[in-house]
């Protein structure tokens, strides 16, 4: 009970503070008030106003004006105001209090004609009442200047905790309550410092309210805080203080009065007085003397409750220290029979508990590790980062599993690195959050898996290890080369980065059901499958699958082999073989309808009428257009399958030129097209694949004649350059050929006027078995050509290749 009457007094002790605060400031407003009735009063007349008791002094305007700014003064520099511009506006009102009654003083001293006190009001003021004058009275200036200095030192406070403005309200106390007595009993220098300059009672009346206000204000400090503590001294003191105050005064003014009625003689009268005075005094001590006992008896009363319930803690803590040393035993025991090292560590940092394990592995005795820093145990260049992380998990304090986060690594005494995983436990201890570490070595797992990446680093294939997720964890450098990605591009993305968009819904059900049942999977068991590069280009993959078990769940190694080539290969194949059967199944009906043809229009088998013979002419040019086209092809697929054969011998070079132009003139008549050949002296002996080279000019002159424009023109030169090679232009004069169509120039089976308006007609063979052609013999074909002007075809070759030169592609 007296424990939480300690609480209660404590509390009463802080709201009775509180009220004093308030009333600090009530009290400022009602100065404020009195100084604005007074100053109504002058303004409008009212002697009521002015002097409450007829007769006696008024209260002069300037005074009535210094309260005012003495009220406003105490609230804006009260201490819970916390504006500054406050603050230096009531500062600055403090300032005026002071300097006009300083005013006052120097004109009375010197006798100034301007005379302060009757600036406001002069003539009403100077209008003497019964001989009373209405003016400033010198203990009023006084009262004003110690006011003043009391509000400039409102809140100043000395090194011992006092407050000098307490101090100066008591003396302005005492200026009121001297004239406020002075007026009770009727003594007239009480209230006046000069007879002809007396107080007016209002006016002490307002600085005895003012002297409470700079009392009020800070109730928690200097000497209020004796009066408005919770203790027995203070409590007494807030009784006898008033007692000591009021009723002496009282009962001198009462022996007085009865003095002045003649009905009580001075003997009698002052024997009443101090006997009163000794049963009031007598009532209060025996008050407090009731009031201290009480308190008293509720101390000891305290005290025996302390003591049985100090003795009932004693019992308790001891049964529950008891209890605590069995958990903590088994808690050592739990601790030491861990095959992990622990460590306990609070939220400095400091290590607190390690078992034998933490001994063993780091090669500390166990008083080397208590009470240092958990830092002993980091590698130095980890510790300027640890502390932050340290700090980090101790404001968000959650358990974090062994395995999770960055690779981790500590240091034993003898200054060895290892590396190590580490879990966290956050422990609360006294109120405390403290956290348990579980460490193992993983050296040895470390060399395993650095063994392991070792072997798939050096394996031939492309190897891709991902977990139970999905993600890819590990991928060796020819996965890099293979799909185009840096390292840290795949690691922790989903594998289905490695497939095909079109793959890829499907991909997930086909992963859960190998992760649900995981096995071996040989390559090229299966579907066809196919992966995409970081180009987002697609190609053909053989996968083989093996699953891993390990702590870490199921992992399953991906081994990837690109069989593009092997696919390449394939298709060749079946092409060569394809385009074998139908040469074969087209070349004989069509060597029959050469040869039938050409007896017809040779007339062996009858004559002919002009019909008969052009249409034979059709027929057998169709045939042989054909024969041409199937030999172009195969010649084509010969070349990219790498199976074309070159027959290298000497021919002359203007020789084979001219036979060509010879064949092909006829065509470039028909045409309107001139062939103009100018060729070289210096090139004519060559050592090249003859039949190929023909085919090379063939091709050319005859693309030049077709594309050529009515009346054109065709000019094929050769030029010698350097000591072994030579140039051959095949130039004409028709439309050129647009920017945008060159590098559709050398497709097999594209033509650049394709479509339901062609001008020519083709297979779109020749300029692609051209260029292989000559690349087949080493040598190389570029074009130039200007719109609606012409197209130049530049072939470089060399004069003499070896003849065992052989061409794979």
């Amino acid at each position: 009970m007296s424990i939480a009457e300690n609480f209660t007094q404590s509390s009463q002790s802080d709201s009775f503070s509180v009220r004093l605060k308030n009333w600090s400031n009530y009290l400022s407003w009602v100065v404020v008030l009195i100084a604005l009735l007074v100053l109504a009063g002058w303004q409008f007349d009212i002697e009521l106003l002015k002097r409450p008791l007829p007769g006696l002094v008024a209260m002069n305007p300037v005074t009535a004006i210094l309260f005012m700014l003495s009220g406003v003064s105490c609230l804006l520099l009260a201490p819970s105001v916390p504006s500054a511009t406050k603050r230096k506006m009531g500062i600055l009102l403090t300032l005026l209090i002071v300097v006009i009654p300083c005013y006052h003083f120097i004109q009375e001293l010197f006798g100034l004609s301007f005379q302060i006190d009757t600036l406001l009001y002069s003539q009403r003021v100077s209008n003497n009442s019964g001989f009373v004058s209405n003016r400033m009275a010198i203990n009023t200036a006084v009262g004003f200047v110690l006011s003043g200095i009391a509000l400039l030192l409102l809140n100043f406070e000395t090194k011992n905790g006092r407050l000098p403005s307490q101090y100066i309200a008591i003396a302005i106390a005492f200026i009121g309550l001297f004239s406020i007595i002075g007026y009770l009993y009727k003594v007239d220098s009480y209230y006046a410092y000069l007879a002809y300059i007396p107080m007016a009672v209002h006016t002490a009346v307002g600085f005895l309210l003012l002297s409470l206000v700079i009392l009020f204000s800070n109730p928690e400090k200097g000497i209020l805080l004796e009066f408005t503590g919770p203790y027995l001294g203070s409590i007494t003191a807030r009784i006898l203080i008033p007692v000591a105050i009021i009723f002496p005064v009282f009962l001198g003014f009462l022996r007085l009065t009865a003095h002045w009625s003649g009905d009580v003689s001075t003997e009698l009268g002052t024997a009443i007085l101090i006997l009163s005075i000794t049963a009031i005094f007598l009532v209060f001590i025996l008050h407090n003397t009731v009031l201290l006992n009480k308190r008293d008896e509720e101390a000891q009363f305290s005290k025996k409750e302390l003591l049985d319930l100090n003795q009932d803690l004693e019992g308790k803590v001891a049964e529950r220290t008891k209890q605590a040393m069995q958990v903590e035993k088994r808690f050592q025991t739990v601790v030491e029979a861990t095959p992990n090292a622990l460590i306990l560590v609070n939220h400095m940092g400091m290590i607190e508990l390690v078992n034998r394990e933490a001994e063993k592995l780091f090669g500390y005795q166990r008083d080397e590790l208590i009470n240092k820093s958990v830092e002993t145990l980091i590698p130095t260049r980890f510790n300027g980062k640890h502390p932050h992380f340290r700090i980090n998990f101790f404001e968000n304090p959650e358990a974090r599993t062994m395995g999770a986060g960055r690779d981790l690594y500590a240091i034993r005494k003898n200054q060895s690195e290892f590396p190590v995983e580490i879990g966290l436990n956050p422990i609360e201890i006294d109120g405390a959050v403290n956290v348990l570490a579980s460490i193992i070595d993983i050296t040895e797992r470390k060399k395993a898996e650095e063994r392991f990446r070792l072997v798939v680093e050096s394996a031939p294939n492309a190897m891709v290890l991902v977990n139970t997720e999905g993600k890819i964890t590990l991928v060796n450098r020819q996965t890099e080369k293979l799909f185009g990605y840096q390292r840290k591009e795949l690691i922790g993305q989903d594998v289905e980065i490695l497939i095909p968009a079109r793959y890829r819904m499907g991909h997930f059900g086909f992963k859960n059901a190998f992760f649900s049942k995981p096995q071996n999977r040989a390559m090229g068991a299966g579907r066809d499958l196919f992966a995409t590069r970081n180009d987002s280009s697609e190609f053909p993959v053989e996968i083989g699958l093996n699953p891993i078990e390990t702590a870490e769940g199921t992992l399953v190694l991906a081994s990837i082999i690109d069989i593009t080539e092997r696919k390449l290969l394939e298709v060749s194949r079946l092409k060569s073989d394809f385009l074998a059967n139908m040469s074969h199944e087209l070349r004989t009906p069509l060597n029959a309808i050469l040869g039938f043809s050409e007896l017809l229009i040779d007339k062996r088998m009858g004559a002919l009428n002009e019909k008969q013979l052009e249409y034979l002419k059709d027929i057998h040019a169709g045939g042989s257009h054909l024969l041409q086209l199937i030999n172009n092809v195969l010649d084509l697929s010969k070349i990219e399958a790498g199976k074309a054969e070159l027959s290298v011998e000497k021919f002359d070079l203007i020789e084979i030129t001219e036979g060509v132009i010879n064949v092909l003139m006829p065509i470039a008549d028909k045409s309107n097209v001139e062939i103009i050949a100018n060729l070289s002296g210096e090139v004519r002996h060559v050592i090249l694949d003859k039949n190929k080279f023909r085919q090379i000019l063939f091709n050319l002159l005859s693309n030049a004649i077709k594309f050529n424009r009515n009346g054109g023109k065709v000019i094929i030169e050769t030029l010698i350059v350097g000591n072994n090679n030579f140039k051959l232009s095949v130039t004409d004069t028709g439309k050129g050929i647009a920017k945008e169509d060159m590098k559709k120039l050398f497709i097999p089976f594209v033509q650049l006027d394709a479509g339901s308006n062609k001008e020519h007609s083709g297979s779109g063979l020749g300029l692609s078995l051209t260029k292989n052609l000559v690349e087949l013999q080493k040598g190389q074909i570029t074009v130039e050509s200007k719109l609606n002007e012409g197209t130049t075809f530049l072939v470089n070759m060399a004069m003499r290749i070896d003849e065992d030169l052989t061409f794979i592609r």
